[in-house]
């Protein structure tokens, strides 16, 4: 900004109007000396000029993805939040299950926070920043689900028209019936990604059927329960297993 030009208001006044060139911090010093040699007191003023906005990251420490699931014993994530010059108003929220959640992460230096989830839940992290130029808030989130617990109440439940009369099968009994219904289902706090039936009839391996559901739980004021339904129609001793999977990697097994 050299060889600044000024315009003159009257016969004593003159005033400039000095552009900057981009971001940056500027110091501009003003001297005057009149005609007569006498100089005035030197006058300085000091600002930063910011036209770029702040930045926020997310990144996981531990091995996930955003959106995606896991059984570890603990998730880690790095928020990190940074401005050319000056940050405003940085904060973050973090829901657990769809509802509100304290962490209890007090920040100290928002260039890098570490924010530690041992506790199993569906977690959305959102960080937000401003910079004190105002060029307008920014964001990330990261959401994941840590699940370390296996699929429970795992069912084989079975209706049959037998003789005339529909009945619920029972472990070990027979039954004379042209159709047999098997219903399969199992409860997760958060997912299951599949169930799958295998079995045999009469010691003979006959079965494997794979339900692939990919069912990830949204709603957490009901039980997260999915079945299906295999019918049976050849005579035979059967013996059946049913395996649920969830997406985080955990199995449960029955028979």
């Amino acid at each position: 900004m050299n060889n600044v030009s000024f315009s003159k208001l009257n016969e004593f006044d003159l005033s400039s109007i000095i552009r900057t060139s981009g971001s940056g911090e500027y110091k501009i010093v003003l001297n005057a000396t009149d005609l007569s040699g006498n100089k005035a007191l030197q006058k300085e003023i000091q600002f930063i000029v910011d036209y770029n906005k702040a930045q926020v990251s997310i990144t996981p420490i531990s091995n996930i993805t955003n959106n995606g699931f896991t059984n570890m014993s603990k998730v880690e994530l790095n928020a990190s939040v940074t401005d050319d010059w000056a940050l405003y108003n940085s904060r973050y929220s973090i829901t657990r299950n769809n509802s509100p959640y304290n962490i209890g992460v007090n920040v100290a230096n928002w260039s890098s926070v570490s924010f530690p989830f041992d506790l199993e839940g569906f977690y959305e992290l959102e960080v937000t920043t401003d910079d004190k130029a105002q060029n307008g808030e920014v964001s990330d989130s990261f959401s994941f689900t840590l699940d370390k617990t296996a699929p429970s109440n795992l069912q084989m439940v079975g209706q049959a028209n037998h003789h005339g009369v529909n009945t619920s099968l029972e472990d070990g009994k027979s039954y004379s019936t042209p159709q047999m219904n098997l219903t399969l289902s199992a409860n997760d706090e958060y997912s299951i990604e599949k169930m799958v039936l295998t079995g045999t009839k009469n010691n003979t391996n006959i079965l494997q059927v794979a339900n692939t559901l990919n069912a990830v739980r949204t709603d957490f004021t009901s039980t997260f329960t999915r079945s299906f339904t295999k019918s049976f129609t050849e005579e035979g001793k059967y013996e059946l297993t049913l395996a649920v999977d969830d997406k985080s990697g955990n199995k449960s097994m029955c028979t």
